[in-house]
């Protein structure tokens, strides 16, 4: 029911337009911004800088195995981003530095939020938790007056879920447009709503599953959908350009 429920508001939110989530992100992101930055700024008096010592005892490969999780997490997942047709944008020549700039930030705030669950759990219950965050939220305690704010996360969650998967139910609604080459977007929208909320108990049946899927599967899904497409789709648009200038 929870499915069903969350997905209707993801249904109506693709029905209405692009332009329209893009409103109601633009509204809802300074309270993001708000929120997480009082996360961070409580978490503060929590920190203990031996958590992260000794640096690099494992050495650096370790590190980077996990640099291209990170990535997978915070700057492939973007691919969505690139079945918006430049149609949609008032000024399509600023889309390629906000696309950076966005992935930047989304980085950046991933970053903070690991590296605080590193200096205030430590490295062993970071790793273990399912939801560090969510554990680091309720080790705030402010004069025994602000406590367990774990509500932070669960809205910050909200508002991030919910606009990262109209992003990406948006894409899939445009994707079958094209393939079918349907006259109207909206004739498929309910009907992938319906599978979506179906086949999200089929991708997820249990926690354990979801482990496994983010760092088995997800990881190689994520580098082919958004670092190799776009490569080839550049090379290859590369290309035509190259020989359309060589035939003119």
């Amino acid at each position: 029911m929870l499915n069903i429920i969350f997905m209707l508001v993801v249904v109506m939110g693709v029905r209405l337009g692009i332009e329209t989530l893009a409103r109601a992100a633009e509204v809802m992101f300074p309270w993001f911004i708000l929120l997480f930055l009082a996360l961070a700024v409580f978490s503060l008096p929590l920190i203990r800088i031996e958590n992260i010592q000794p640096v690099m005892e494992a050495g650096a490969k370790p590190i980077l195995r996990a640099s291209i999780t990170f990535l997978s997490f915070s700057f492939f997942s973007l691919f969505s981003f690139l079945m918006l047709p430049a149609s949609y944008m008032n000024h399509p020549k600023k889309a390629e530095k906000a696309f950076y700039s966005g992935g930047v930030t989304s980085g950046l705030m991933l970053f903070i939020i690991v590296g605080l669950a590193i200096l205030v759990l430590g490295p062993d219950i970071t790793a273990i938790k399912i939801y560090p965050s969510y554990t680091l939220a309720r080790k705030i305690s402010i004069g025994h007056f602000l406590q367990r704010m774990e509500a932070l996360i669960a809205i910050i969650w909200l508002f991030s879920l919910y606009f990262k998967l109209c992003l990406y139910f948006h894409a899939t609604v445009h994707g079958v447009y094209r393939i079918l080459k349907l006259r109207d977007t909206r004739a498929v929208i309910v009907p992938l709503g319906i599978l979506v909320a179906l086949y999200s108990l089929v991708v997820f049946p249990s926690t354990t599953y979801q482990q496994t899927f983010d760092t088995k599967i997800w990881i190689p899904c994520s580098i082919l959908l958004g670092l190799v497409y776009p490569l080839v789709l550049l090379g290859v648009s590369r290309l035509r350009k190259a020989g359309g200038s060589e035939g003119s």
